[in-house]
Order: structure tokens, then sequence, then C-alpha cells
């Protein structure tokens, strides 16, 4: 259609940031959808938490984990990269 798609990945500690999970879908992208797809990696931040504490949400259902480093995020980057995809950190 000549649409241009962006994919984009929020990137969670512990979730989903390890090599395999990035690499499987940086292949999916470049192989089911097209390697023109741009592919943006968005590391995850604590802006969300002031909000949860705003709506006085339980402990138990509140989520926490701790924003990927800088040279993870590069790792991951350099991963789906080796698929022929541009990909960008942030959004």
């Amino acid at each position: 259609l000549g649409v241009s798609i962006q994919a984009r990945t929020p990137v969670v500690s512990g979730f989903n940031d390890s090599i395999e999970n990035i690499g499987a879908t940086a292949r999916y992208i470049a192989e089911e959808l097209s390697p023109a797809v741009e592919y943006h990696l968005l590391p995850y931040h604590k802006f969300g938490e002031k909000k949860q504490q705003q709506l006085e949400w339980a402990t138990d259902r509140a989520f926490t984990s701790q924003a990927p480093s800088d040279q993870h995020m590069a790792e991951l980057k350099r991963t789906a990269e080796s698929f022929g995809l541009k990909v960008f950190i942030g959004g």
C-alpha cells in the first residue's frame, strides 16, 4: 500500500529484554513484514509509577522494573540491525 510502518517494542528488564527475544522479533519484522520497516526499541522508564500512586493502586498490583542500561540497549540494537533493519532506541 506504500504506507510507512514502524514497529515498536517496549523493552522491560526481566520480561522481554533478552537477545533471543529481540532477535526473534527483528527476524519476524524483516522476513514477514519488510526490512524497510523502522524498528524502535523503547527502554522501560518509571514515568508511570507516579500515576500508579495517584490512582492509589494496591502495592500488590503495582508494577516496578529497572530501566535497561544504555549498554544493553546498544547490544539489543546491534542484534536487531543484524537482520537488516533500521533500528532506533527510543521513539
